[in-house]
């Protein structure tokens, strides 16, 4: 019933966040547009914000009912291809979300510093890499396989954009 929201807004969870905190970031109400896209952010931010804590206080009322049928047609699509046997599995949703709402917010509000963007992310990746690797949270090897592949790259090249950006840091003090 509820699949394909739930499954709108886990895919468009960034993009979702990005949006409202640009939004935030430049609050406008000289217009009726500007107020109206005012308030659209705080009802978006008043969802988006704290979606991750929701699920995970629901994820936590819900394990024992998440494999039962009626409970998969409903919200199926918010664990869809996790395998929930494990119930440290069934939490890989809310990182992935948090993850996400990190990136967007040190993305707007932390744009000056980009160095702690850049560590921002790696932990992510870093913390990523160690729960799949450790926990295999997916039914199908394969997407166990692709995923840990996926943060491995993520995770080199963030290590590497941190060691040009040091290294590039240290080149312009040396013409200041």
């Amino acid at each position: 019933m509820y699949n394909l929201l739930i499954r709108f807004i886990i895919e468009s969870y960034m993009e979702l966040t990005l949006g409202t905190f640009l939004n935030m970031s430049r609050l406008n109400y000289d217009g009726a547009g500007e107020i109206a896209s005012s308030i659209l952010t705080f009802v978006f931010s008043a969802i988006l914000i704290p979606l991750p804590y929701f699920l995970y206080f629901f994820t936590k009322k819900y394990a024992f009912v998440l494999g039962k049928k009626d409970f998969k047609t409903r919200f199926g699509s918010f664990y869809s291809e996790i395998d929930i046997r494990d119930p440290r599995n069934s939490k890989y949703i809310i990182f992935f979300l948090v993850r996400r709402l990190s990136i967007s917010f040190s993305a707007v509000f932390l744009s000056e510093y980009f160095i702690i963007q850049i560590y921002i992310i790696l932990l992510f990746s870093m913390f990523s890499l160690i729960f799949v690797t450790s926990n295999l949270p997916f039914k199908i090897r394969e997407i166990n396989n692709l995923e840990i592949f996926n943060e491995l790259c993520v995770y080199i090249n963030i290590v590497a954009l941190l060691v040009l950006s040091t290294m590039n840091n240290e080149y312009v003090e040396d013409f200041n």
